[in-house]
């Protein structure tokens, strides 16, 4: 029996191991078709989806891996995504996609940036192509948790939208001032100190952090426009305790962009765009380190500890 390598989670929230399993048999449904994978991120998805508790992973044993770049049996080179996989899927040898699933790459685009970058730049992109509704031209963006590597690839996303005005929130000073793309920023301190002041009149807000920096900008923003609010990570905490007079008293819109929030469909409809995008620079490429999947064990806790952002081939 033919068999393949894989990194495997059997319980949750622990390292995966890197074991070797049957290859499984060849799909006959057309929908599926067989990618040989090259190469996938360790996003930050990957890793919470890796304790069980996000909503798009449930099922043991657990394949990490949201998505990355393959080939096809006919050569050609794509981009998938195994969100809607019950198992999870993209660190293996071979996995079973659906083929709305797949998109091809454009010539010369590099698999390890659009292994690494397509899932950070989602959820912006999703939220401001799919969610979002009649914002007026050269509108305001907020970002919160910008120096983060989503909260950064959606500066580049912003403008590609047509934002007029980019305001990055995060802790570090130093780190934003490094993000090309920023028209201004908001330092967080603590809940009751952070000046706020940049970003008080915003038209919509990409949120990648959640808990109290969330809390507290909705409670800031001004409110003479319409306000929409796009949950997106959850770096700083997963709730918060939201005021129902808040919401009565300003025009705010409150949404989350992520698998459910929009369709597969309609991320089939963006990915070519969004591949197209990180393919052609537009999306600001970064310096991943490249990792083979056999040292995954080693790799996944080094990594959480440093911060260093992984593609494995």
């Amino acid at each position: 029996m033919a068999t393949m390598k894989q990194a495997q989670i059997t319980t949750w929230n622990t390292t995966p191991n890197y074991v070797e399993v049957p290859v499984p048999p060849t799909p006959a449904n057309a929908p599926f078709v067989r990618v040989k994978v090259l190469a996938s991120g360790l996003h930050s998805l990957v890793r919470l989806r890796a304790t069980g508790t996000h909503y798009s992973a449930t099922q043991l044993p657990h394949v990490p891996g949201s998505d990355g770049v393959g080939s096809l049996p006919d050569g050609s080179i794509v981009y998938f995504s195994a969100m809607m996989l019950p198992h999870g899927g993209a660190f293996t040898e071979y996995v079973d996609i659906p083929h709305i699933a797949c998109t091809k790459l454009p010539t010369g685009a590099d698999p390890v940036q659009v292994a690494g970058l397509v899932n950070p730049a989602a959820g912006s992109w999703m939220a401001l192509a799919s969610l979002v509704a009649q914002l007026p031209t050269k509108f305001t963006v907020t970002i919160l948790g910008v120096t983060s590597l989503s909260g950064t690839a959606a500066v580049s996303v912003a403008k590609l939208f047509g934002a007029g005005r980019v305001v990055g929130v995060a802790r570090s000073k130093d780190k934003m001032d490094a993000i090309d793309g920023l028209d201004a920023t908001v330092v967080l301190s603590d809940e009751g100190s952070t000046d706020w002041s940049a970003a008080l009149e915003t038209d919509v807000i990409l949120d990648f952090l959640y808990g109290w920096p969330a809390l507290c900008l909705l409670k800031a923003v001004k409110g003479v426009v319409h306000v929409q609010y796009m949950q997106i990570g959850s770096l700083a905490g997963p709730t918060i305790a939201l005021p129902g007079d808040l919401l009565r008293s300003k025009n705010i819109t409150l949404r989350g962009s992520g698998p459910g929030a929009w369709t597969r469909e309609q991320f089939a409809q963006q990915a070519p765009k969004i591949v197209a995008a990180v393919a052609q620079g537009k999306i600001k490429p970064y310096p991943f380190r490249q990792v083979k999947l056999e040292e995954v064990e080693t790799v996944w806790e080094e990594s959480a500890k440093t911060g260093e952002r992984i593609v494995f081939l």
